[in-house]
């Protein structure tokens, strides 16, 4: 349906993602404005209708029982458990396209944070969250600088209409059976299953299974690595050396940690002349390495990701989030 009255523009932008061609001057419109995630301060509703739209727009207000037609499609986007009534006015069709209309085709976003724009609240397909090796200090790594790998036990994601890390709801999913991971990601499905794949793995240098070989000191891997994962997308780290990169040619900077094309691991410092001189300089030095397959753990399951009515601000502690929402696509606001 086109747009002709104000309110309708604003219900468009909400429904369509159609830009709505007003500023808000109505009470009504700074609640609609809002919703679909313009930058505009609220007033504190007073009447029945701006209950309903300060409550979708995010305000911590409570919302009275529906009484009139119009306010049954409200409470259903507020989550309540009504039956919306057949639309007869113009009004009630867009509240029944934004309530009780048909599904919008899953739509899949990527990055940290994500926005889209969600005409009513609905379970997510699904929210992948990536992590890597967390590495603390700063500066390369060196025998005088040593930085310490650690890893994680759960991770986190957070919606809301806005990105505000105090405050907004999150979903944590933990595991402790399979220890401390280092990198990989984590699936949470629409039932609320959970897996995790596990894609790093850390060794620490020792004082054995190394073989010198001058200039440098290199250990065969047990584990497949894929030869895609020979770049700079993913790297070694270690603690004690920076990474110096994969060369086929095996010419690699000096005082680095180095992956070869036989995927093998590469230490290099030419101060040491043996295997013993390797060991006692670098023998605690960590290393975490990527996996060509990823290991697949099933976790317990959790409560559904739910989306919110309206523009949605997701995120996560790791490195990356990817979701699939019934949503539209929107300009990502600098957060």
């Amino acid at each position: 349906m086109t747009p002709i009255f104000r309110i309708e523009y604003f219900l468009d932008e909400i429904v369509n993602n159609n830009p709505c061609p007003y500023d808000p001057v109505f009470r009504y419109e700074y609640y609609l404005a809002k919703i679909a995630g313009h930058d505009v301060e609220c007033p504190t509703p007073i009447v029945r209708r701006e209950k309903y739209l300060a409550k979708l727009a995010g305000m911590d207000v409570e919302i009275p029982s529906p009484l009139f037609r119009e306010e049954y499609y409200l409470a259903k986007l507020c989550g309540e458990d009504v039956e919306v009534p057949t639309p007869m006015f113009r009004i009630e069709y867009w509240l029944y396209d934004w309530a009780g209309g048909g599904e919008l085709d899953w739509q899949t976003f990527t990055g940290n944070p994500l926005q889209f724009n969600a005409p009513k609240a609905h379970t997510l397909k699904s929210a992948k969250a990536e992590f890597s090796p967390i590495q603390s200090g700063s500066g390369d790594p060196s025998p005088d600088n040593i930085r310490p790998i650690s890893g994680w036990t759960g991770a986190n994601v957070w919606d809301e209409h806005d990105y505000d890390p105090t405050s907004a709801p999150k979903l944590t999913v933990t595991w402790t059976s399979e220890g401390t991971v280092y990198g990989g990601y984590v699936i949470i499905y629409e039932d609320g299953s959970v897996d995790l794949y596990t894609l790093v793995k850390k060794r620490t240098v020792g004082n054995s299974g190394w073989n010198y070989y001058a200039p440098y000191m290199y250990h065969k891997q047990t584990d497949k690595v894929a030869p895609a994962l020979l770049s700079a997308d993913y790297p070694l780290t270690c603690s004690m050396l920076p990474y110096g990169g994969c060369d086929y040619a095996y010419n690699f900077p000096d005082m680095s940690v180095c992956q070869a094309s036989n995927q093998n691991i590469y230490i290099k410092d030419t101060s040491c002349t043996s295997a013993a001189e390797y060991y006692a300089k670098y023998k605690d030095a960590e290393i975490t390495y990527w996996l060509a397959d990823p290991v697949v753990t099933h976790l317990d399951s959790v409560t559904q990701l739910q989306s919110l009515v309206g523009i949605n601000t997701v995120w996560t502690d790791g490195d990356r989030l990817t979701v699939e929402a019934r949503a539209n696509a929107v300009q990502l606001n600098a957060l």
